[in-house]
């Protein structure tokens, strides 16, 4: 605005323009502008058809920068600040559109409207990330399927599609990239003779130019070429110094063309590389790809077999959270006979209804004084019981009296 407002009254100073005669008077005009006011008119005094056109189109680009662009994004930074909660969510909606949008642009039109019917029909879902190059593909020679080592923060969080999602790259394996690696090798064995001709013939020259010291270059390009030979004796020389350079280059021409096959068998020597980094990867992103293809089928035709693995897990954890004793899930986590305290195997043999002797006796263990032991836990179960019950009618007969007395029990 304040650009535009010095540009218009630097424009119209001294022109006896009404609106135009202060700094401020334009700016005033630039504000109503701003808010749909048009300033037109206020150039209909003006008499230079230039002047007019100059502010015309300023005004327009101001009004179209200002008003259209700018109060519109000031709307959408407002609103986009006081709806903050909902940004996140937008993010995550405008990412999976964006994702969902380009898995269907792996093949062009005519081809994907079929992959589409045959894709959508059949079970599809996602994978965890299949882990890094030291994790078995370093065995087999390959490299990682599904991309460089992640953070550790976020290998959990990747997730790569199976089953119907993962069919179309593996369409593209199996079409496009065998025809692409097929060319690329083929454009360059029919290149490789023309490309011995041409450094034979020109090309090692240039190798010459580093080769060979630069005084010595400077003088040989500084030498006269010979002109026409002619009966004149004095170029006649010229002709001699030509017949006797043909033996030179005849011999040195083979050479070159030697050196250029060293360097094609060389380029060829590479050749084994070629092949791993193509034809052996390739087969095993078709066989490692088409695998997730298959199984995301299988796991989506047949989900009761995760179901049918899903219920033994929860069977066998349900199995050990009733397990409350910790010796016995130690003892069996480690193989081990379980370690019971005489604390536990007092209670299991109480639960069980056994007598206080047997109780005795399994928890001392084998002595040779075990029957007096036995007899003497019993004697101390019969005094409880007898102490017990004898509390209970003494118990008795207090409430009675007290009742009897009138004295309410509390």
């Amino acid at each position: 605005m304040v650009g535009v407002a010095m540009a218009l009254y630097s424009l119209y100073r001294g022109r006896d323009i009404s609106g135009m005669d202060s700094f401020w008077e334009v700016m005033l005009a630039l504000f109503r502008t701003f808010l749909g006011e048009t300033i037109f008119d206020t150039f209909s005094e003006e008499t230079s058809t230039l002047y007019v056109v100059y502010a015309n189109v300023l005004i327009v680009l101001y009004a179209v920068a200002a008003t259209v662009v700018l109060a519109n994004l000031l709307i959408a930074l407002i609103s986009s600040h006081f709806q903050a909660d909902r940004a996140a969510a937008q993010s995550r909606l405008q990412r999976a559109q964006m994702i969902r949008y380009y898995s269907f642009l792996l093949l062009g039109v005519p081809f994907s409207l079929p992959l589409l019917l045959v894709t959508e029909p059949l079970p599809s879902g996602l994978r965890p990330w299949a882990g890094d190059y030291a994790e078995g593909w370093k065995v087999v020679k390959a490299l990682p399927m599904d991309g460089l080592p992640m953070p550790t923060e976020t290998r959990k969080e990747r997730r790569y599609p199976k089953g119907g999602r993962e069919l179309p790259y593996v369409i593209y394996l199996l079409a496009f990239y065998p025809a692409v690696m097929a060319l690329t090798w083929a454009m360059w064995v029919a290149l490789a003779p023309y490309c011995l001709a041409y450094f034979t013939l020109y090309g090692y020259r240039n190798w010459l130019e580093v080769l060979r010291p630069k005084r010595q270059w400077a003088k040989a390009q500084s030498k006269e070429k010979p002109t026409s030979a002619t009966p004149n004796g004095k170029r006649s020389s010229s002709l001699l110094g030509m017949v006797l350079r043909a033996p030179f280059y005849i011999v040195v021409l083979p050479l070159w063309l030697l050196l250029g096959l060293l360097l094609y068998v060389g380029g060829l020597g590479g050749l084994p590389v070629l092949l791993w980094g193509g034809v052996y990867q390739w087969l095993w992103r078709v066989a490692y790809y088409s695998h997730w293809v298959v199984r995301g089928w299988v796991e989506g035709w047949h989900d009761w077999l995760r179901s049918l693995r899903a219920a033994e897990r929860q069977e066998r954890k349900q199995a050990e959270e009733e397990e409350a004793d910790v010796g016995l899930q130690s003892a069996r986590r480690l193989d081990k006979p379980p370690a019971l305290s005489p604390a536990d195997i007092r209670a299991a043999m109480r639960d069980a209804g056994l007598s206080e002797g047997d109780v005795a006796l399994a928890v001392r263990g084998a002595a040779p004084d075990w029957e007096q032991v036995e007899n003497d836990a019993e004697d101390r179960e019969q005094l409880w019981r007898a102490g017990k019950g004898t509390a209970r009618l003494v118990a008795a007969l207090v409430n009675k009296a007290l009742v009897e007395a009138g004295v309410h029990r509390r």
